[in-house]
């Protein structure tokens, strides 16, 4: 329900569907529980970070993610804005932590941080919770912390800004590659559980384990050249599959780019937004130009490979 909460003033009527939701993150974030402390590492005696150099670019990601969270919410709680610290802690937890970095952390490449990391977010993150789910969070950090103190007491986590070493666009990108992947086989007819081969250039072995886990699909090198960015090599990953049914997706996927392409070429050529908007702005439209215009020559690429 607090998360209906925007306006002061603002009569809220009673909605069990919010009720059922609210229901249903709770058990998410049990579930995460039950499934961190069934790893093999065993629950740490102490939660703390690992040296960053040690950090997976999924660790690094998912701190990030944590950090500007914690200053979401608290400045949320600071102004009394109920709905958008509660909307905050449901993205991040839901999203964020249960749905991709607690997906990610199965891979065998995460084993030498993911308890430490795990067990630090999910510590981190219920003490942000607790104000406005206080019972689920307090379960939680007694088995956490079954020696330390009610959470009641325990510090505030503080602002801050985590400044990884690898690029959080890496991650972010490789999250797009893997929705464009499950997109892909949904549109293809291809039954989840059906084994499917994606071919590119040659990745890392960490990426095409995560690739496997959260895709679902295989990795097979097919020689070709690689791009200089990680964008790029993850842009060039193709599934394999009938040619006809490529050739009709890859032609929808140009199609859909070209306009996008036209789109920011037209506002870009605009001389009004240049000069009247922030230069930041301004950047970042024209770096998701070259975004667009890189996955347009792969799929472009893709279909030239298909003739």
């Amino acid at each position: 329900m607090l998360r209906q909460m925007r306006l002061e003033s603002q009569e809220l009527r009673f909605d069990e569907e919010k009720c059922d939701e609210a229901r249903r993150f709770n058990n998410k974030l049990w579930n995460a529980l039950r499934f961190i402390a069934s790893l093999d590492e065993g629950l740490p005696e102490r939660i703390e970070l690992p040296p960053i150099d040690l950090l997976t670019l999924a660790d690094c990601w998912i701190l990030a993610k944590l950090h500007a969270t914690v200053n979401v919410v608290t400045h949320a709680y600071d102004n009394f804005e109920m709905g958008v610290a509660a909307d905050a802690l449901v993205q991040f937890g839901w999203y964020t932590f249960c749905d991709w970095y607690l997906e990610s952390a199965k891979a065998n490449a995460q084993r030498g941080t993911r308890m430490a990391v795990l067990t630090y977010v999910l510590d981190t993150f219920v003490r942000l919770m607790h104000p406005i789910a206080p019972f689920v969070t307090e379960e939680i950090t007694s088995v956490l912390r079954p020696a330390g103190p009610s959470i009641v007491v325990s510090a505030w986590p503080m602002r801050a800004t985590f400044r990884p070493t690898p690029s959080l666009s890496d991650y972010d990108r490789f999250m797009t590659t893997v929705e464009r992947l499950r997109n892909a086989r949904s549109e293809l007819g291809i039954a989840p559980k059906a084994k499917v081969v994606v071919t590119g250039p040659e990745i890392d072995e960490a990426i095409a384990e995560q690739l496997r886990l959260l895709a679902g699909v295989e990795f097979r090198s097919d020689d070709s050249v690689p791009g200089e960015t990680f964008a790029q090599r993850l842009d060039a990953l193709r599934i394999q599959a009938d040619p006809a049914l490529l050739r009709e997706r890859y032609t929808r996927e140009i199609a859909k780019l070209d306009v996008e392409v036209e789109r920011l070429e037209k506002k870009l050529a605009n001389e009004k937004f240049v000069a009247n908007a922030k230069p930041e702005v301004v950047a970042a439209e024209r770096d998701k130009l070259d975004d667009y215009r890189g996955q347009r020559d792969a799929a472009r690429a893709a279909l030239g490979a298909l003739a």
